[in-house]
């Protein structure tokens, strides 16, 4: 098989996961795109949960957003917070009902049959996250990634449990080191325009 062939078979593969996945998406009385935004909002920092981060890491416009997020707000699942010194600027911040009906999401379908392919696990992930990163340079889209991944990340703090981003001058706690941020600039990169 040819290198373009099987870059062919890649790439349909991830439209059908896909494809699956999103019919897959309409489980307790949600839709798709309101899924990835209280998935998006599960995993995010302080510094990303914001409409216009969520915006762009749906790659969905602002109106489309803010009906999805209408519809959470209006279901009990996330609430809006005016984030201090940011003028009219909100955070969205996720309900108990919202975290607690993450437990039920449809996708950790996929993350248990990922979970199962056995050894070659890490290696699939780490080539998954490569095809992805050049894609988004690619297109000169944000790579919301992880502050360990993140040209900007100090790990060198001396107490242990807080760490440094460089790039918003801000202590994160260790634990905010896993979760995504729209700032992010993955290292050896000199981030997008």
């Amino acid at each position: 098989m040819g290198r373009d062939e099987v870059a062919s078979d890649i790439a349909d593969a991830i439209e059908r996961l896909g494809r699956f996945i999103r019919s897959r998406g309409y489980a307790c009385d949600l839709n798709p795109a309101q899924w990835e935004a209280l998935r998006y909002l599960g995993r995010c920092n302080r510094f990303s949960n914001n409409p216009s981060a969520l915006a762009s890491f749906l790659n969905a416009t602002k109106g489309t957003v803010s009906q999805t997020l209408s519809s959470l707000e209006r279901k009990g699942l996330l609430s809006k917070v005016p984030r201090p010194g940011h003028g009219r600027s909100l955070s969205l911040m996720l309900t108990d009902q919202g975290r607690a009906l993450l437990d039920q999401d449809p996708q950790q379908a996929l993350e248990a049959v990922a979970g199962e392919l056995g050894p070659d696990v890490d290696r699939l992930a780490g080539h998954l996250g490569d095809l992805l990163a050049e894609y988004q340079m690619h297109f000169g889209i944000r790579s919301f990634g992880k502050c360990r991944t993140c040209r900007y990340f100090d790990d060198r703090i001396s107490d242990g449990n807080t760490c440094r981003c460089e790039l918003l001058g801000a202590q994160i706690e260790k634990s905010e080191t896993r979760q995504i941020c729209a700032e992010h600039t993955p290292r050896g990169a000199s981030g997008f325009s």
